[in-house]
């Protein structure tokens, strides 16, 4: 084989590379566009970082697994779901600019699920304005009562006071330490409105000295006493109770039920119950364990898997209806979740089996089992 030859060889063989590595370069790009025509992009403002970022990660695993929950139904229907994470770090005008920063980037999400009401509130209006329906896991309910497209997938206030009173039924009286809030302020209001059980209230604020106001609070007068709020300062409020050597039951409201709170609360755990209207499936705790390596499900987490199952349903519903995925618009997926899921506008995660007011309630103790 003489020089020339030798070259045009070496040539032949690198054109020939060449040419296999760019039509499959051009294939894998090809099935990648191909695969993104089928997707469905869901918004998440959530709180990465900053005071709710604990609430947010759940929230975010949680709607993780409604997505690998439903991966049978999405391959039948020939498309998958995509989450788009903007962090709010529950602060309004930072929920606002997520919530731009998807609309900018994302026009074609019809869906966005938040939480904290201090970020919700703001974005209600927007919500409204570009019929975007926000899915939000919020205490304040009025912002959805002017909005067509704001559901709440929260137990709010009205759930909350119903279940601390389904199980206060063998007592004359209980003391409540509520969150000086709306949120904390409307428990305690419909408690006493409901008349079902005579309910003493003590308030407190974040930075109060919960030491002094569990003190002067009388607690041994009382066989149970509940707790209404979230945060650190609602569980700092259920240590001194238990601190003062209080022996009686100890209700504590759904949304202080985090991983992060059990751990807190371990050593206090001797009648501390937190109330809860549902225990989610075997299947889809497993699912979450293999995931996220937990076998604990909050409360937030089965808010936003309740509601993220509830829309990525109705989003197959609509599919099944013969409307290609890409002409499905906002008022599709409403009119599914409003028909299909959906017996009252504001739905906790009771909503997928129509039980919003006709909940059968149970105990749930911090280590998770039932009374």
């Amino acid at each position: 084989m003489n020089r020339n030859t030798k070259i045009l060889t070496i040539v032949i063989v690198v054109v020939a590379v060449c040419a296999i590595a760019f039509f499959g370069i051009r294939n894998q790009m090809k099935q990648h566009s191909s695969d993104d025509k089928n997707v469905i992009k869901i918004g998440a403002i959530l709180a990465m970082t900053g005071p709710g970022a604990e609430y947010g990660q759940e929230a975010l695993d949680a709607l993780k697994t409604a997505i690998l929950y439903n991966q049978d139904l999405c391959k039948k229907n020939n498309v998958r779901f995509e989450l788009v994470v903007e962090d709010s770090k529950t602060v309004a005008k930072d929920g606002l600019n997520a919530y731009n920063a998807i609309k900018l980037k994302h026009p074609d999400i019809s869906v966005v699920f938040s939480h904290a009401s201090a970020v919700t509130n703001l974005l209600s209006s927007y919500s409204k304005k570009d019929k975007m329906i926000l899915v939000a896991e919020a205490t304040n309910s009025t912002p959805a009562e002017n909005n067509p497209f704001y559901y709440i997938n929260q137990i709010d206030d009205y759930v909350t006071s119903k279940l601390l009173l389904d199980h206060a039924t063998d007592v004359d009286k209980i003391l409540l330490f509520y969150l000086n809030d709306d949120f904390g302020s409307n428990i305690y209001k419909k408690m006493k409105d409901a008349g079902s059980v005579k309910v003493d209230g003590v308030s407190f604020e974040h930075t109060s000295n919960l030491k002094d106001i569990v003190a002067k609070a009388s607690i041994n007068n009382y066989k149970k006493i509940a707790v209404a709020g979230y945060g650190m300062s609602s569980v700092n409020i259920i240590r001194e109770i238990k601190s003062a050597g209080y022996s009686g039951i100890v209700l504590v409201s759904p949304g202080l039920l985090t991983v992060e709170n059990k751990k807190i609360l371990k050593d206090y755990a001797s009648n501390v119950f937190f109330v809860v209207s549902e225990i989610p499936g075997e299947d889809i705790a497993r699912i979450y364990k293999e995931n996220f390596g937990r076998t604990f499900f909050s409360s937030t987490s089965i808010d936003f898997f309740s509601a993220g199952d509830a829309v990525i349903k109705s989003y197959n519903m609509v599919l099944e209806d013969n409307i290609p995925f890409n002409k499905i618009t906002s008022t599709d997926i409403k009119n599914k979740l409003d028909t299909q899921f959906l017996n009252v506008k504001a739905f906790p995660f009771e909503s997928i089996t129509n039980q919003r007011f006709n909940y059968k309630g149970s105990f749930k103790t911090i280590d998770g089992e039932r009374l």
